[in-house]
């Protein structure tokens, strides 16, 4: 007969897989069922309004034939591209100089240099929105490039029934395990918000494939409610201005950009979004959290319960051992299928075989970056001028 611990053991386990099951069903698998019902399918001219593009370039070594070309010819019947720079090497003058004789719809706008008591990018931003000549605007850095020439087209198309659009980044693919989980985690990281904005809670969007209109940065005065923290730019601003009503997801294979994203950047990403969440609404934290820590006891709880299972050298506990594996295995196969599904119906990488790795390895990443931010001064949250 079992005894009370096995049937508490058992109970939390089947509640911790019924969560995990919900939670990944009905939002996670979200973005594959949107790209799946049609909806991302595109429009023609005659229906698109004028966009200005605004890409936001902090390093001045980067090269901008590379970058530039692939965003100004984008299939789209109208638009400018407003480049904002922190410096400029002779090199790159001389390039955007031969640019601009060859695309008459690419202007740029530089920082002061002398800027103080604002974050630079903030400021960058605001050159470039105050630059534009049209009411949409479309953002990304120049660490992020478009995969198709439709990205443009995928993005402004929601400009005619929403004033903000989503868009989801991937990490460009570079050889490695740790190259691969810092892929799986920036894939989660940029898929999670979407999966949530498309049950009508948006709260947060990545500046590097994100659009919104120039009356809504108006409207909430620009960055000014978080003028003095060097993040938040992108976040904290649709944190701010979106709603169920006027919010769109454009989640398709076109409207993907892919980063280059170094360790480094990735891991200051990391920390900078842990700051930021204690800004974050409340419902889409709670939820996120709901989500790790019920991942992280179903792991734990089935592992204690197998490891339990069979020291308890009976048939009971060997079957129940059993059923735990079997949870465990329920829930890989689904939570893998959700992702590897949406990650193919984008068109890049899958992760066939390293997803139970993967996730233990976030869990503890995540948990590390949440603990520094907790107990890191808020001094940390300025910049360092």
């Amino acid at each position: 007969m079992p005894d009370l611990v096995e049937i508490v053991l058992a109970s939390v386990l089947f509640m911790l897989f019924a969560i995990q099951m919900l939670l990944w069903w009905f939002v996670m698998a979200k973005p594959y069922r949107y790209i799946k019902s049609g909806k991302s399918d595109l429009l023609e001219d005659s229906g698109l309004l004028p966009v200005s593009v605004i890409v936001y370039i902090q390093n001045g070594d980067i090269n901008l034939s590379t970058v530039l070309p692939v965003i100004l010819e984008q299939n789209y019947p109208e638009f400018e591209v407003i480049i904002t720079l922190e410096t400029m090497s002779n090199e790159n003058e001389r390039i955007l100089n031969t640019l601009k004789e060859q695309y008459p719809n690419l202007h740029s706008t530089h920082i002061p240099v002398e800027t103080k008591n604002i974050s630079r990018k903030k400021l960058g931003l605001m050159l470039g929105i105050k630059a534009a000549r049209y009411e949409n605007l479309l953002f990304t850095e120049s660490d992020s490039l478009p995969v198709t020439d439709d990205w443009l087209r995928s993005m402004a198309r929601h400009f005619l029934a929403k004033s903000i659009v989503l868009g989801m980044s991937v990490r460009k693919d570079e050889k490695g395990f740790l190259s691969g989980f810092i892929s799986f985690d920036y894939f989660l990281a940029n898929l999670k918000p979407l999966a949530l904005a498309l049950t009508g809670r948006p709260y947060a969007g990545n500046g590097r494939n994100l659009a919104y209109t120039k009356q809504h940065f108006m409207e909430h005065k620009g960055f000014s409610k978080y003028r003095i923290l060097q993040l938040g730019e992108d976040d904290l601003f649709v944190k701010e201005i979106a709603t169920a009503a006027n919010t769109a997801v454009e989640f398709s294979p076109e409207s993907l950009i892919s980063t280059h994203l170094h360790t480094f950047d990735w891991c200051q990403m990391k920390r900078d979004r842990a700051i930021t969440k204690q800004y974050y609404k409340v419902i889409p934290v709670i939820f996120w959290r709901f989500e790790s820590w019920s991942g992280i006891l179903f792991i734990m709880g089935s592992t204690a319960v197998i490891v339990f299972g069979v020291m308890k050298l009976s048939m009971f506990g060997y079957a129940l051992a059993g059923i735990s594996f079997l949870l465990y295995a329920i829930r890989l196969y689904c939570k893998s299928s959700i992702i590897n599904r949406t990650a193919v119906s984008l068109g890049t990488r899958k992760y066939p075989f390293s997803i139970p790795v993967y996730e233990i390895m976030k869990y503890f990443c995540d948990s590390g970056y949440y603990l520094q931010a907790l107990f890191s001064k808020r001094k940390k949250l300025y910049d360092e001028l």
